[in-house]
């Protein structure tokens, strides 16, 4: 079950009843997991967007890549950003940034695209900001 609830002088206020409604199908002693934390604001079109739009096409065309290998030039960025290490498997695993359901926060995204943007200037290369 999920649910809301909000810190008030110290202590957690919530639907108390609909939590004991919720717990009054299960047996007495059962032990349960909780986690509290706090909503963070997931998603950005607009970001992802100039990015996909605009940072990844200049940049690409710049160092001679294709179009089509926007995905490949993509997942590069990550792999030099992220710097993942290998699994018990030897596979490197790179977060997703920009799908609905990669639950990274806008912040960490803007971070990433300030970083790419960061790297083209180091090859001289000159990305817009989303507003020019």
């Amino acid at each position: 079950m999920k649910f809301r609830a909000r810190l008030e002088k110290g202590r957690l206020v919530y639907q108390r009843e609909l939590v004991q409604a919720y717990l009054s199908r299960f047996k007495e002693g059962d032990v349960f997991k909780c986690d509290i934390t706090r909503p963070q604001k997931i998603g950005s079109d607009p970001l992802r967007k100039y990015y996909f739009a605009s940072c990844l096409p200049i940049f690409m065309k710049e160092i001679g890549y294709e179009p089509h290998e926007k995905n490949m030039f993509h997942e590069q960025l990550k792999m030099l950003y992220f710097d993942p290490q290998p699994d018990k498997h030897g596979f490197r695993r790179v977060p997703s940034l920009f799908r609905k359901k990669a639950k990274k926060p806008t912040k960490e995204q803007y971070e990433f695209v300030e970083w790419v943007k960061r790297l083209a200037a180091q090859q001289d290369i000159y990305l817009p900001d989303p507003n020019e």
